[in-house]
């Protein structure tokens, strides 16, 4: 991909996530009323004027969130595209190789045929990348900080999969595989902001940081979901070419 694709990808990417993010949150803090106090360590403090409000304050707090993850979402995809623009390796096509016939029956025999977003989905889960990368989120967590509540453990498959999923509809849009990652991580903010729930509830640790820590894992995984998408779309032996 040339640097000049890079650099209007990235542009067009950074106002559009940005913009989204400024909008709810400006209206959250004019319903509530609930304003930002100096930052400390790095992370948002809130004033105790959302415990008058309860139920604004709960709302204000998971928008406020949102804008920041996906401004941060923007801002990862600008510098993952601005370092060179992720590109493909032999060891993934090969790898696909060794299955893509046996995969690729067993989709036809769903009568699903390639060329559809359905039979890349069907060839993925074949391969249980969704599995896989759900096994590799909660092993960190359990590496870090033990038991895997039931609770945390529903949230991190919904947002793993919710991740796999929009990786694999973005793939079809003619986009680079960074950019697309990106993007189908802000589609999942609200898997996201559920799993930081269930993570500080199960843990007792700051959620904020473990989705801020989470992130460069996920969208890497993201890109790798885009770009197994794209090898596999047109069936066995056609590959689509890397934007």
């Amino acid at each position: 991909m040339s640097r000049l694709k890079c650099h209007t990808f990235a542009g067009i990417l950074a106002s559009e996530v940005v913009l989204r993010a400024e909008v709810p949150q400006r209206n959250a803090r004019a319903v509530s009323g609930l304003l930002p106090e100096p930052a400390s360590a790095g992370r948002p403090r809130f004033s105790p004027r959302r415990e008058t409000t309860p139920s604004f304050g709960v709302e204000s707090r998971g928008r406020h969130l949102k804008g920041i993850e996906m401004r941060i979402a923007a801002t990862l995809a600008v510098s993952l595209i601005l370092s060179g623009c992720v590109t493909g390796g032999n060891d993934l096509e090969d790898a696909l190789r060794l299955t893509e016939a046996e995969d690729d029956a067993h989709c036809r025999s769903l009568l699903i045929q390639p060329g559809e977003l359905v039979y890349a989905q069907c060839r993925l889960a074949m391969r249980k990348t969704y599995l896989n990368n759900y096994n590799s989120r909660k092993a960190q967590i359990q590496q870090q900080y033990g038991f895997v509540s039931t609770d945390l453990d529903q949230a991190l498959r919904a947002d793993a999969f919710c991740n796999y999923d929009e990786s694999v509809k973005e793939a079809v849009k003619p986009v680079a595989e960074d950019v697309a990652a990106a993007v189908a991580y802000g589609n999942c903010a609200a898997t996201r902001d559920l799993l930081l729930q269930a993570f500080q509830t199960a843990t007792g640790a700051d959620g904020v940081a473990f989705s801020f820590a989470e992130q460069p894992l996920i969208v890497q995984q993201n890109i790798t979901a885009v770009r197994e998408a794209r090898l596999v779309i047109s069936g066995p032996g056609v590959a689509e070419v890397s934007l």
